[in-house]
């Protein structure tokens, strides 16, 4: 279930981080905007930055008690969200 992925996720200990050009390539998030959201996140102390300037996820007792939190609730929307497309397809009058 969604919280054994979780549970597994928090395990992985990644040796690289993501660098703030790769998260806006990936995200179409202009850089600017990027590190200004990570510069929030350090601050708060949920990601930390290595000295290539890649960054990862900080995983102490309250960070990964929030992630999991945020974790669930974004599987929970994204179920919901799924549902409904699937239920406006098959209820729809379009030939697919």
């Amino acid at each position: 279930d969604y919280e054994d992925m979780f549970l597994n996720f928090m395990e992985h200990k990644s040796k690289y981080g993501i660098n703030a050009s790769s998260i806006s390539d990936i995200s179409g998030i202009p850089r600017a905007t990027v590190i200004r959201k990570l510069q929030n996140l350090l601050k708060l102390k949920l990601i930390k930055k290595n000295n290539k300037l890649e960054f990862t996820l900080l995983f102490t007792v309250q960070n990964k008690e929030k992630i999991k939190k945020n974790y669930l609730l974004n599987h929970e929307h994204l179920s919901i969200f799924v549902s409904n497309q699937f239920d406006l397809i098959k209820n729809s009058y379009l030939d697919l």
